[in-house]
């Protein structure tokens, strides 16, 4: 540290003691000692309320960070449902596009086997098969296959209708319609299970020999209700129409959850608004009432300085 520093603190410190000793000599004389008690008592009032504001403050500052924090969870989490969303909402527009198309083809087969060559020519392998076969060997009948297993103990459908039933009230109608559909999936959780990899050859491989055999002695017509390849088709239709079911629900909830963190939302960029004014007032005040402590103590040290001149003159 260098002389001139040194000599600064010096000064500083000087000036500190000179002011309270000038001030401690104009307490000492009768006539001003009501009227310096009476701007004591105002400053210390004054520094107490300051110190309060302080404290306030402070306390608001933080209570609008936690706010803040909230508000930034509170947005990914919305974020995150309006993406399920979007995402279920498409799956559920695939879903119909797909039995759109199924529902079209098996029309169109089942007119061509209501004339005498189709009934002939056509047969529940050459309608249903094909499409059971598909739907049950593709990538996405292993992602249905997920609605019945569980992960480290726990079902994804019952994680889904414990979910809705912490949202929703007791007596709601969507939690009891979820409980209704997921119950109806789970019925056709064998199907989902049965190998059709087997049907293969007689999909893609089919000869004279079988075609002639399926023509003449296999061919019952395309309704069976005894067929389990007919059977296994309306399970099949049957599990779209429940699976839709719960892509509808899903959306219901989904938007409602939405819609909920939005309310959240807004309530939290109100509760921030109105502390940050209330912040900024105290803020106000407190620079105020530091003003007034200030111009106090320079009358003070003023008023000193004066009464000492007097004196010395």
């Amino acid at each position: 540290m260098s002389c001139v520093q040194i000599k600064h603190i010096y000064d500083g410190y000087s000036m500190r003691i000179f002011n309270i000793t000038l001030l401690l000599n104009s307490l000492k004389k009768n006539k001003n000692t009501k009227q310096f008690l009476l701007f004591i008592n105002i400053g210390i009032f004054l520094s107490i309320f300051a110190i309060s504001s302080a404290v306030i403050t402070f306390y608001t500052e933080t209570k609008i960070d936690r706010l803040e924090f909230n508000l930034i969870t509170e947005h990914n989490d919305k974020k995150y449902y309006d993406d399920t969303l979007d995402s279920f909402s498409g799956l559920r527009n695939t879903l119909y596009s797909w039995t759109k198309h199924e529902s079209d083809m098996i029309n169109l087969y089942q007119h061509s086997a209501s004339t005498k060559l189709g009934a002939k020519l056509l047969s529940i392998n050459d309608i249903y098969l094909p499409i059971i076969f598909i739907d049950l060997n593709s990538e996405d009948s292993k992602y249905f296959k997920m609605f019945f297993e569980e992960y480290e103990g726990i079902n994804y459908l019952d994680q889904l209708k414990e979910a809705v039933n912490l949202f929703y009230e007791s007596d709601d109608w969507l939690p009891k319609e979820l409980d209704n559909t997921i119950n109806a999936l789970r019925k056709h959780k064998d199907l989902l299970n049965k190998d059709y990899s087997k049907y293969y050859d007689t999909i893609f491989n089919y000869n004279y020999s079988s075609i002639l055999n399926e023509v003449y002695y296999e061919n019952d017509g395309i309704i069976d209700t005894d067929n389990q390849i007919y059977i296994d088709y309306h399970e099949m239709k049957e599990f779209t129409e429940d699976l839709d079911n719960l892509f509808y629900l899903l959306e219901i909830y989904l938007t409602d959850t939405a819609l909920n963190s939005q309310a959240i939302i807004n309530d939290y960029n109100e509760e921030i608004i109105k502390l940050s004014k209330k912040e900024n007032n105290i803020i106000i005040i407190a620079f105020f009432l530091q003003l007034i402590i200030f111009c106090i103590i320079q009358y003070f040290e003023i008023n000193s300085i004066r009464q000492t001149r007097k004196k010395n003159a």
